[in-house]
């Protein structure tokens, strides 16, 4: 068999240049490692299931303790605000305690997972507004719907002011009385 005229060139031309230089090395891609297979949802389900690690007695009531300060702290802070002002209701329209619960619970979440935080006690703050709020606005509900219609209407409406009524009103007359 003849051998190419090319495979006795090639070994002696780069030879010195082959004896210089380092080893060949192949390019190889980095590894990725292999990412975890996504929980599903009954694996996410039984995650949440798993019971809470146990706290001892004194753990317990301590931070029933905290808890329940906080909550009569909201308390009385609402019911300060309720007797200077009348009502826990800002213009009528706007719930201070639902305010609260509503920025208690943002602050709470934004503080989550944080060692320092506290979020286990804002979240507290936050339900004892709810309550509040909720107890609110389900007695109002409830004595309003217990009144007769005719006292629910009148209540709820705006007063008529008969503008010639009130003119004679205004001269000294009185309504019903003729001159």
């Amino acid at each position: 068999m003849p051998e190419s005229p090319y495979a006795r060139v090639l070994p002696t031309l780069h030879a010195p240049t082959l004896q210089h230089s380092a080893p060949v090395s192949y390019y190889q891609p980095p590894m990725v490692p292999a990412l975890p297979p996504k929980p599903s949802v009954w694996d996410v389900y039984r995650q949440l299931r798993e019971p809470e690690p146990q706290h001892t007695p004194m753990q317990s009531a301590v931070t029933g303790l905290r808890h329940n300060a906080e909550g009569g702290v909201v308390g009385g802070i609402l019911g300060l605000i309720h007797g200077e002002f009348g009502s826990l209701d800002i213009q009528g329209k706007y719930p201070v305690d639902g305010i609260a619960a509503l920025v208690l619970y943002a602050l709470s979440v934004r503080d989550a997972g944080k060692p320092e935080g506290f979020a286990s006690d804002l979240r507290a703050m936050s339900q004892s507004c709810t309550t509040t709020l909720l107890y609110r606005k389900a007695r109002e509900w409830r004595e309003n719907a217990k009144k007769p219609r005719t006292e629910q209407t009148q209540s709820s409406a705006p007063a008529f002011r008969d503008p010639i009524v009130e003119a004679g009103r205004a001269v000294g007359l009185s309504p019903g009385e003729s001159r």
